[in-house]
């Protein structure tokens, strides 16, 4: 079994996501800066701009062994749902970390995508909750 008391752990964003009375999201937390729609798409698709300060460093998602991927970057999203009791309405959820164009500074932005069942992009009923972290 790891020992996960070796590793660092280091919050990059904490906050949760909802939308008011327009249908606009609004993010309440810590690490980001601006949040989005993604174009034209009216549900389901977010863009999370990452706050140049700490904690949400747009530095502090560097670049890993792929263009898109480090390992040491992780990524919760909770959706929470509507009704009682509360029923989360999304089944799939996609984050892919968008890198600056920058060379060597890595993800600025956050792609967040969900879905429904039948398959159809949506926001989820009661908002998410998102928390990024890297650890070493």
């Amino acid at each position: 079994m790891p020992d996960y008391s070796a590793f660092t752990f280091e919050p990059i964003v904490q906050g949760l996501v909802t939308f008011d009375a327009a249908g606009a999201p609004v993010f309440n937390g810590r690490g980001v800066s601006a949040i989005s729609r993604v174009g034209a798409i009216p549900a389901g698709a977010f863009i999370l701009q990452l706050d140049a300060g700490l904690p949400g460093n747009a530095g502090a998602v560097p670049p890993g062994v792929s263009p898109l991927a480090n390992p040491n970057v992780r990524t919760l999203i909770t959706t929470r749902g509507a009704g009682i009791p509360p029923i989360p309405n999304i089944v799939t959820k996609a984050v892919d970390y968008l890198l600056s164009p920058v060379p060597g500074v890595g993800a600025d932005r956050i792609l967040v995508v969900m879905q429904t069942f039948p398959i159809a992009l949506a926001d989820p009923a009661g908002g998410f909750e998102i928390v990024v972290w890297r650890t070493s």
